[in-house]
C-alpha cells in the first residue's frame, strides 16, 4: 500500500524540505533567453553554447591568421634590408652620411645629385678640414642611394678630384685652393660652362661621356684636375 510521506519527514538526503531546490536556485546555470527558463537540458541553450563555442574558435582562428601575415612581412623586411635593395632616399643624404661618418653638423656642406650619383663636401670654414661622401644608386630592383665611399682626400684640399664611374657619372670635389671661376665641358657639338663661385668649395656632378672638362680660375689660368676611375 502506498503511503504519502508527511511533510515533517525528513528527506534521504537528510536536509530540510526545499533546500534542494533552493541550491539549485543559487547554481550558477545558464539562462536560456528562448523559453526564459535555467537549465541544461534545455536544447535551444545547448545550440547558444555551441554557437558561441564556434565564435570564438573563429576569433582564435582569426587572430592566428593575422599574425601569420605580420610574421611573413617582417621575414620579407629581413630579407630585402639584408639585400641591400632598401637605400637612402635623396633628402636624408645629408643626415645618413653626417651620422655614419661621425660629421659634425656645423660643418658647411657643398652637394651635387642626378638620378645615379650624389657627391657631398663636408667642411669647416675655419680649419678648412673636410670630408668628401659618395652615394651611388644600384641598378636593377632597389629604391635610394647606397654609400660607395668617403673620407678624407688631399687632392680635394688643395686642388680638385674628379671621380669617375663608369656607366653613372663624374664627380668634381674641391676646398677651391685653385680659385676656380668655371668648368667647361665640350663633347664635340657643343660646349657648355658651368659657373663657380672661386671663393668657396664646389661639387660638380657631370654625365659619364660629356666630352672633354676644362677647369678655369679667376685669371683665365687652366687649373689641373686629378682624375681618378673608380
Amino acid at each position: 500500500v502506498w503511503r504519502r510521506r508527511p511533510f515533517s519527514q525528513k528527506s534521504p538526503t537528510n536536509k530540510p524540505p526545499g533546500t534542494i531546490g533552493a541550491e539549485l536556485l543559487r547554481t550558477e546555470i545558464p539562462f536560456c533567453s528562448k523559453c526564459m527558463t535555467k537549465g541544461i537540458s534545455c536544447g535551444i541553450l545547448g545550440k547558444n553554447v555551441k554557437a558561441w563555442m564556434e565564435d570564438i574558435f573563429v576569433k582564435i582562428g582569426r587572430i592566428f591568421g593575422f599574425l601569420g601575415v605580420l610574421v611573413i612581412i617582417l621575414l620579407a623586411f629581413v630579407i630585402i634590408w639584408n639585400a641591400n635593395i632598401i637605400g637612402v632616399a635623396a633628402g636624408s643624404l645629408e643626415k645618413n652620411a653626417r651620422e655614419e661618418q661621425n660629421i659634425a653638423n656645423d660643418w658647411e656642406m657643398a652637394q651635387a645629385i642626378n638620378d645615379r650619383l650624389c657627391a657631398m663636401l663636408f667642411y669647416d670654414v675655419e680649419t678648412r678640414d673636410c670630408v668628401y661622401s659618395i652615394y651611388l644608386k644600384k641598378e636593377g630592383t632597389s629604391y635610394g642611394y647606397f654609400f660607395n665611399q668617403g673620407g678624407r682626400d688631399a687632392y680635394i684640399s688643395e686642388s680638385v678630384r674628379g671621380m669617375v664611374y663608369d656607366d653613372i657619372g663624374i664627380a668634381l670635389l674641391s676646398m677651391n685652393a685653385d680659385k676656380v671661376s668655371k668648368i667647361e665641358v665640350d663633347d664635340g657639338v657643343e660646349k657648355k660652362t658651368i659657373e663657380i663661385d672661386p671663393t668657396k668649395p664646389f661639387v660638380v656632378v657631370i654625365p659619364v661621356n660629356s666630352g672633354e672638362i676644362t677647369m678655369y680660375d679667376s685669371l683665365g689660368n687652366v687649373v689641373t684636375l686629378y682624375d681618378t676611375y673608380r
